[in-house]
């Protein structure tokens, strides 16, 4: 319930912070694991508690576990397969394991975009988020998953000084994502009974192509 400690693993990245952020403006009170508390201090400022702690070193949890009733992970490997075997499918069972000795009572997890079809579990994040849910849901501990399309703030990624890049032709249409809906959405689910062993596909409510969606974006920020 509100006014409980949260964890929040992952809290600076681009869409851990805006959950983050989220849970503390609704009375949570929001513990970030992070791996430099200055740098996430300068990030997020102040209200938040820190803790030093890295998912893939199960020695280091226990402080960052210690007194929280749920955790939401917003994990993330790098571009390569051992990075998201380590960063992801390691972290999150390491974090489940200190959440089962610490009595955590829910774990959301960001999960990968759309529904998990033969087809595009060929991509390998897609496959490694698959393994995440199921580790996490054999774990034990009561689970919340969000399957989200695409994010809108995923679009800064293409714009490189002063340019805009599309790579391929890109045709089909996605239904884009704000992080700060996300976040409210991840909120709501953490105090719901309702939510628990549940899987929520999230996306906007306009579908559009990557070039329309990146055409509407400059057109707003970069005029």
């Amino acid at each position: 319930m509100k006014g409980d400690r949260v964890l929040v693993v992952g809290a600076t990245g681009m869409l851990g912070a805006p959950v983050a952020r989220r849970l503390l403006a609704e009375g949570w009170r929001v513990r970030c694991l992070v791996r430099d508390a200055l740098r996430a201090r300068a990030k997020l400022g102040v209200g938040f508690e820190y803790v030093t702690a890295d998912v893939t070193r199960p020695d280091t949890l226990d402080e960052a576990f210690e007194g929280c009733g749920h955790v939401h992970l917003n994990l993330r490997g790098t571009n390569t397969l051992a990075s998201y075997e380590q960063h992801e499918v390691l972290g999150a069972a390491h974090c489940a394991a200190a959440a089962r000795r610490h009595g955590v009572r829910r774990i959301s997890y960001l999960s990968g975009a759309g529904r998990m079809t033969p087809a595009n579990q060929r991509y390998f994040p897609i496959r490694i988020k698959r393994a995440v849910e199921a580790s996490l849901a054999a774990s034990g501990v009561p689970w919340t998953f969000f399957r989200a399309t695409h994010f809108m703030e995923s679009l800064a990624l293409f714009v490189r000084d002063g340019r805009a890049s599309v790579l391929g032709r890109q045709p089909h249409a996605l239904h884009y994502l704000a992080a700060a809906d996300y976040a409210c959405m991840a909120a709501r689910a953490l105090d719901s009974a309702d939510a628990q062993n549940r899987v929520f596909y999230l996306f906007g409510p306009q579908a559009l192509t990557m070039r329309e969606a990146l055409r509407g974006y400059l057109a707003a920020l970069h005029p």
